[in-house]
């Protein structure tokens, strides 16, 4: 049998730090648990991942979500940091706001390319992001990690 990790990559073409980051939170998620937030540690977390990351932290129920982290990689690609801003803030992200709330209530990843409409300017990237969630003690979703890859040529190719 393959790996999944493997056949994520292969059959959807994904770059190398999409899949080492889907493999370790696949290794975290134990006895059928989402993986705790006390998970989310850079030293553990694969390097290559790391400048393309965001996490975000469901508020009022997922009503809205903080974003906690822009890493260096997702600003210098949407030139733009959003740390601290909240997901309501940014324009046009009803959709992906949704799709932040289904992972919320089912506790499950998903993964999915869109063009980059949410951020002033930038509407000709077209962007993937795997979205992770992570835990609480109380098995509540806590955190959402976000992992990006972007594409800047106008074919849209990753």
């Amino acid at each position: 049998m393959r790996d999944p990790a493997e056949v994520l990559a292969v059959e959807n073409g994904l770059p190398g730090h999409v899949v080492a980051m889907y493999d370790f939170w696949r290794r975290e998620h134990r006895n059928d648990a989402v993986p705790h937030i006390r998970s989310i540690d850079p030293v553990r977390m694969p390097v290559s991942a790391l400048p393309w990351l965001g996490i975000l932290q469901p508020l009022n129920d997922a009503e809205d979500f903080l974003i906690r982290l822009s890493a260096t990689g997702v600003v210098e690609a949407i030139k733009a940091d959003l740390t601290n801003m909240r997901v309501s803030e940014l324009r046009n992200a009803e959709e992906p706001t949704e799709r932040l709330r289904w992972s919320v209530r089912t506790g499950r990843p998903y993964m999915s390319r869109d063009p980059l409409t949410w951020v002033t300017g930038r509407n000709f990237i077209q962007y993937r992001v795997l979205v992770l969630p992570f835990s609480a003690d109380d098995g509540a979703i806590a955190r959402l990690m976000m992992v990006f890859s972007f594409d800047f040529s106008s074919e849209g190719r990753f």
